[in-house]
């Protein structure tokens, strides 16, 4: 393998090609010298064929080329197979010539003494053995038609893959490969005809020590004639080429690999001719780029092809880049094309490079580019999804925060530090700024929430939260909501953390001395209503014995408003305590059965006109605050009640799976649509339409539902549609549920749907 490279033309070459150059001859002056001044005596037959792969980029192909070169103390002549092929430097450019070559010197020195063999044999046939046996190509004799080996050389009998043994035998026995092939029949046609047969580069397979290889021969078959002109045999005269085919089809399949790698290029690439700047080359990228065809590209100027080019900063780029000789590249350019749906940018990074000839003049300029417009355009919306993210978060005075907890790095902004009240810029971790601005009296408390956030089976990542800050320098004590999400690799290992923190201070001292009104009112109410009921009691007592049923009527109607006033004022305790964190859990052994069927029949004695169903789950018992699920039930069916039209069907029941008894509530009222669902058990929300408007509350009955399941593990959950009704369910682990349930319920088993 020889390379000339750069304008000089600098060669190199491989330890295979030293062999060419002979003993005493240009090696190793030759490694690295001008490919000029190292062959002044065939220059002239060398440096067109370079410059034609070098301008057009074809390569070029010779066989059996004479070049004589000096080597051994003199000139000889030299005879060689080679192919020229262009080299691309890391640019894209053709900078040198690679020439694979292989030296054919004895092969054609062969072929001629072949044919002198040849004429020698017509000469004398007298010579005819001595000539076979001492030829130094394959030769071989076969005898009459029915082609009997009558001699053949050593060389022939390499070439066929046997020994001297063959000899006296006819050709198709010693050789049995060759009946399913053309030669037996051309060799019958030379024998009737007379005529010779020349073949060029003939496959033969032939069995070699027991294995068929296929080769290529150039090879005569030279009939032999005696005085009458009869044919008598068969002068065989036969040349190996495998090797050289072989050569030149891995040259060739090498260059056309070559081509297909520069013609698929993702990357848009063409050759720009001249002024005109006529498209002389382009790959399939650069058809795609430009919307267009090889026919409508190919052989036209770059101005033809693309007419809307005209007053764009490129066609004068590519002239300065002419003129100049100098590279030129530019990156995200915007680039317009007009089609059928009107004018179109695109966003492209280029490099244009020119091609110089031997005296240094610009013929051809190499435009290598990247089409950059999917790049630039996501660029764009991520940037201006950032920029509305922020206004969005500045407008809601938000701050932000995101853990990185692969790498135990932690993010807060402006916003964020402000609710802390930090005043330092230095990068805030967990444990010194987060963990010590907790006010102490939720420590403890979000800690535990934030460990949940963590499980993933527990909490699926969801953080929603209140809780004070205590600032670190002013020392104010702010309220936040804190809302976030936990983000889990594919081994449920939690590795991200992001969320948003709002400042709540005005609204919590808003709902701290509401609370504290309806709590102090509560408790001021307490002792009279004791009282009231205490006497509607004797009442109705004396009204039976009286058997006076008006009082007994009134009286019945006095002890259901009272009872309701007495459960308003628990609910709006037990909500003081929530708040102040001194609510408190007292649990048991609960029996699922008894406790729905004691709800339903209190429900029914309040309200007889509707329908309740109690749907039985015998033998079903749970670990929890009985008064508490009581007045979570109590609530829960009141709702029922209360949005159900009257006479509506009210149905109670518990389904088991999964050792986990979830509890519903279902009606068939008013129904509530998605976005009020969203916000149904916040503290004091009620929903507002025409629907619901006649039915009184404070809104905190299904906040209280919500925060007693919580304290037991659990979640109350909806579904609802606007005038189908609504079913409300929770779960809690089955202590006991017969042979139905395993006993060993997990945390997710709580908090998702059953199938």
């Amino acid at each position: 393998m020889f390379l000339w490279w750069g304008p000089q033309l600098i060669q190199f070459y491989n330890d295979a090609y030293r062999p060419s150059l002979g003993n005493n001859g240009k090696h190793p002056t030759a490694l690295g010298q001008k490919g000029e001044d190292c062959w002044p005596e065939i220059w002239h037959v060398i440096k067109p064929l370079i410059d034609q792969v070098l301008q057009k980029g074809e390569p070029t192909w010779s066989v059996d080329q004479l070049i004589p070169i000096y080597r051994n103390g003199s000139l000889e002549d030299v005879y060689w197979t080679f192919g020229y092929s262009p080299v691309y430097d890391d640019d894209g450019l053709r900078n040198g010539v690679v020439v694979i070559c292989s030296e054919t010197t004895e092969n054609v020195r062969n072929l001629t003494k072949l044919k002198e063999s040849h004429q020698a044999l017509q000469v004398s046939e007298a010579n005819l053995l001595n000539i076979i046996m001492q030829a130094p190509i394959p030769i071989g004799h076969l005898k009459g038609r029915e082609m009997i080996i009558e001699a053949a050389n050593q060389k022939m009998l390499e070439v066929w893959g046997k020994d001297g043994a063959i000899v006296g035998k006819p050709l198709h026995i010693a050789l049995p490969e060759l009946q399913a092939q053309p030669f037996l029949q051309i060799l019958d046609q030379v024998f009737t005809s007379g005529i010779p047969f020349f073949g060029s580069e003939n496959k033969a397979s032939l069995e070699h020590n027991g294995i068929m290889q296929d080769l290529f021969f150039d090879f005569v078959y030279q009939p032999v004639k005696n005085t009458e002109g009869a044919s008598t045999g068969i002068i065989i005269v036969a040349n190996n080429v495998t090797e050289n085919i072989r050569s030149r089809k891995r040259i060739e399949q090498s260059e056309d690999r070559l081509r297909q790698v520069i013609m698929k290029s993702p990357f848009i690439m063409l050759v720009l001719k001249g002024t005109e700047m006529v498209v002389e080359m382009a790959n399939q990228a650069l058809f795609n780029y430009w919307n267009k065809t090889a026919e409508e590209t190919l052989g036209k100027p770059l101005l033809t092809v693309l007419p809307e080019l005209e007053g764009q900063p490129f066609p004068t780029l590519l002239k300065k880049v002419f003129e100049s000789g100098e590279s030129y590249g530019e990156e995200e350019v915007p680039n317009y094309f007009e089609t059928d749906e009107g004018t179109i940018v695109k966003y492209v990074s280029y490099l244009y490079e020119p091609i110089t000839e031997s005296d240094g003049s610009v013929s051809r300029i190499l435009v290598a580019a990247e089409d950059m417009t999917r790049m630039v355009s996501d660029r764009n919306k991520i940037l201006a999804t950032e920029e509305n993210l922020r206004l969005s978060l500045e407008a809601a005075e938000l701050g932000r925060f995101d853990m990185d907890l692969l790498k135990g790095t932690m993010f807060w902004d402006e916003r964020c530090r402000e609710l802390f009240g930090i005043d330092h810029n230095l990068p805030v971790t967990y444990e010194a700024d987060f963990l010590p601005g907790l006010h102490t009296g939720d420590k403890e408390r979000v800690s535990k929430i934030i460990d949940d956030v963590f499980i993933k089976e527990l909490t699926n990542g969801d953080y929603d939260v209140e809780y004070r800050t205590v600032g670190a320098v002013d020392k104010k004590v702010r309220w936040v909501r804190a809302k976030g999400k936990a983000f889990f690799n594919e081994k449920d290992e939690p590795v991200r953390f992001i969320g948003s923190v709002l400042d709540i201070t005005d609204k919590k001292s808003e709902e701290l001395l509401r609370n504290d009104f309806f709590a102090m009112a509560s408790h001021e109410l307490k002792t009279p209503l004791t009282s009231i009921k205490s006497y509607v009691q004797m009442l109705l007592n004396k009204a039976a014995k009286d058997k006076d049923e008006f009082r007994m009527e009134s009286l019945a109607r006095v002890n259901k408003n009272v009872n309701k006033m007495i459960s308003l004022i628990h609910g709006f305790l037990n909500n003081a305590k929530i708040i102040e964190g001194k609510f408190e859990l007292h649990f048991e052994n609960v029996e699922i059965n008894s406790l729905l069927n004691e709800v339903a029949g209190d429900a029914q004695m309040i309200s007889p006109a509707h329908q309740l169903t109690v749907i039985p789950c015998e033998n079903v018992v749970v670990r929890a605050d009985r008064n508490k699920l009581m007045q979570v039930m109590e609530n829960l069916v009141s709702n029922a009640i209360k949005y159900s039209p009257k006479g509506g069907q009210v149905t109670i029941g518990c389904d088991v799976k999964n050792a986990v008894a979830e509890i519903y509530v279902q009606d068939k009222g008013v129904g509530i649509n998605d976005k009020d669902q969203q916000k149904l058990f916040d503290r004091f929300y009620r929903v507002q339409n025409e629907k619901v408007q006649h039915i009184s509350g404070f809104g905190i009955g299904l906040y209280l539902v919500s925060e007693i399941l919580r304290y037991h593990n659990s979640k109350i959950m909806v579904e609802s549609r606007e005038g189908e009704g609504s079913k409300f369910h929770f779960r809690l682990p089955a202590v006991n549920a017969g042979s139905r349930v395993n006993p060993k319920p997990s945390a997710a088993d709580l908090r998702q749907p059953l199938l």
